[in-house]
């Protein structure tokens, strides 16, 4: 019994932990980046990370970056549908932290393969969606 309870306890936190990828567009401003991809993870605690991946900041930006917003909170409703909120997280781009790129006012949903995230980057409003990859 002690097995079972800790196998199906295993299989619970491995699906937590998976990432689910999202394709769609992304602005910033008034500059838009179209077919941009993104990764969410959730850990087991309700902690969730995303990952804008091979995006730029800004128009004339010379080089696309992964950035990575973590420390996100997590909450799923009875439907399955998932809210995502954070404020004052310092965004991350390989091993370098962007503190002047302090995201605020976070809010996410992932609702029927659909995720939207809004948020302020710099004084900038960022919007993404996507739906889910298949």
């Amino acid at each position: 019994m002690k097995r079972v309870i800790t196998l199906l306890f295993a299989l619970m936190l491995g699906m937590a932990l998976q990432a689910q990828s999202f394709v769609g567009n992304m602005s910033i401003a008034t500059f838009q980046q179209k077919n941009i991809t993104c990764t969410l993870k959730v850990d087991a605690q309700g902690r969730g990370t995303l990952v804008l991946q091979r995006v730029k900041y800004a128009k004339m930006m010379p080089v696309r970056v992964d950035m990575s917003i973590a420390g996100l909170t997590v909450k799923k409703d009875r439907d399955g549908n998932l809210t995502l909120t954070g404020t004052d997280i310092v965004p991350t781009a390989g091993e370098k932290s962007y503190p002047k790129k302090t995201v605020t006012n976070f809010h996410g949903t992932l609702r029927g393969g659909t995720l939207t995230a809004n948020f302020t980057m710099s004084e900038k409003k960022v919007t993404f969606t996507g739906k889910q990859k298949k």
